[in-house]
């Protein structure tokens, strides 16, 4: 049984031999490596040709036009003829029998995909990382059924099973032509997730972690083109719910979208202290937007707290909102936790921690 592996590539070249190779020297050998460069101005296409030189199972697919992670997971899709589908991202790695160890629970257990665990690395050469933790009511056993729909909405908000789609293993006929790609550069993994997901008849989750995460601190500056993209993950996340008349996601979704819009005013309070009335008047209109209609009928619900970021962007108060963001950032705990993101995510653009 061929399994396809494919890497979205883009500015990588960093960390991209370690993560070529942990995939060419993974115990089981019958694989398809499938390479996308999307547009890299750095040498990674250099690296993924000599790699291409090396191994034949590698397939190089170099595209002309930058479109994001997304469309280059897609692109390589279309070259993928593995009986299974895996997803590694550039700058991650698997551990020596990742591969080996999701055939054999798929195969011993007959489920559609394989859901496991992952290593967090904060540093590699300091050897500082952390395995994450799974709820144990849901790990190593196949959850189907009704049981496995009622699990969905880990996808809208309760995360109980993993909602990224790198590290796992999916049988080849849940890709079906229907499925959307979404373009997202926030949330793009949930978005194919949550479609694999609904199409599969039973999953498997394992506490084994089979790969390594590298932490890039991606919060570590100003994420433009975040809560964007966090409104366009909602809007597919309610269409969603309407055309498979689901009944409990709608809650967590408008929960998860009052956190994100939480985490938008924060990041402006945090990396543009200074400009008060300019970050004033963007949130105005930002808390303005028809997506946040959906908020009226939940300004009640329990889950709010008195006083928190996140009540005051239930109840669209962008000035107290970002107050209380703005007052957190100016802790000294938040301060020095943001001097250690900003340096760390400054190496590792140029060296491996």
């Amino acid at each position: 049984m061929k399994v396809s592996i494919i890497v979205p590539i883009y500015n990588a070249a960093v960390f991209l031999p370690q993560t070529i190779q942990s995939i060419r020297q993974q115990s089981y050998q019958d694989l398809e490596i499938i390479l996308v460069n999307d547009c890299s101005t750095d040498n990674s296409l250099t690296i993924i040709n000599d790699a291409a030189n090396k191994d034949n199972r590698i397939i190089v697919v170099n595209k002309k036009v930058n479109e994001g992670e997304d469309y280059a997971r897609f692109s390589g899709l279309e070259k993928a003829t593995g009986d299974y589908i895996a997803f590694l991202d550039a700058d991650d790695w698997l551990t020596k029998d990742a591969v080996k160890t999701l055939l054999e629970i798929s195969n011993t257990h007959n489920v559609d995909i394989v859901y496991a665990n992952n290593i967090r690395v904060f540093s590699q050469k300091l050897k500082i990382n952390r395995i994450n933790t799974f709820d144990s009511r849901y790990t190593e056993r196949t959850i189907s059924g009704n049981e496995k729909d009622n699990l969905f909405i880990s996808f809208f908000g309760v995360n109980i099973v993993p909602v990224t789609t790198w590290g796992n293993l999916y049988r080849r006929n849940l890709f079906t032509a229907d499925l959307k790609r979404s373009g997202l550069k926030f949330g793009a993994d949930l978005a194919l997730g949550m479609q694999l997901y609904h199409k599969a008849k039973s999953i498997f989750v394992t506490s084994t972690p089979v790969l390594y995460y590298r932490w890039g601190g991606v919060t570590a500056k100003f994420q433009p083109n975040f809560i964007n993209s966090v409104k366009a993950l909602f809007e597919r996340k309610l269409e969603f719910i309407t055309r498979h008349n689901l009944t409990n996601e709608k809650r967590t979704a408008v929960i998860e979208l009052a956190n994100c819009l939480a985490t938008h005013v924060t990041q402006l309070a945090t990396y543009y202290p200074k400009n008060r009335e300019e970050n004033l008047k963007i949130l105005e209109k930002e808390f303005q937007d028809a997506t946040y209609d959906s908020f009226a009928k939940y300004t009640s619900d329990p889950y709010f707290q008195p006083n928190a970021l996140n009540t005051a962007c239930i109840n669209l108060d962008y000035r107290n909102a970002y107050e209380i963001a703005y007052n957190d950032s100016r802790k000294i705990k938040s301060r020095v936790r943001l001097i250690i993101k900003k340096a760390s995510s400054a190496l590792l653009r140029h060296i491996k921690l």
